[in-house]
C-alpha cells in the first residue's frame, strides 16, 4: 500500500516490477488522485500485457483510492510505503498503529 499516493507511480511502479497480488493507494487530494486513475487507465491499455510478469500469468489488482488515510483499512498490506515528509505528529502516530495492525513480518 502507498499511503499517500499522490498520482499512483509507485502503486504501479510495484505492480510492473515485483509479482505481488494486490498494489493499492491511497490519496487525500482530488486532482492527484484523478491524475492516478487516468495513468492506472494508461498503464493498464498500454503497458501491462508486455511485461514479464503478466507474461508469467500474474495480473495483480492495481487500484487507487481516493480518501483520507486514516479511515481506510490497509490492515491487508504486507509492504507500506509512505513518503510522509509533510505529515503532521497525528498522522504518523496513526501510520505507526496501522503498521502495528499488519501481519507479522511484513
Amino acid at each position: 500500500v502507498d499511503l499517500g499516493s499522490g498520482t499512483g507511480k509507485a502503486v504501479i511502479a510495484a505492480a510492473a516490477l515485483y509479482p505481488v497480488h494486490k498494489s493499492y493507494g491511497v490519496e487525500y487530494v482530488t486532482p492527484l488522485h484523478e491524475a492516478s486513475q487516468r495513468l492506472l487507465s494508461r498503464f493498464e491499455s498500454d503497458v501491462a500485457s508486455s511485461l514479464p510478469l503478466y507474461h508469467d500469468g500474474m495480473k495483480p489488482d492495481v487500484t487507487t483510492h481516493q480518501g483520507d488515510l486514516q479511515q481506510f483499512d490497509w490492515s491487508d498490506a504486507t509492504i507500506a510505503f509512505a513518503a510522509c515528509t509533510c505529515w503532521s505528529e497525528q498522522m504518523m502516530k496513526h501510520f505507526t498503529k496501522g503498521c502495528e495492525k499488519m501481519r507479522v513480518g511484513s
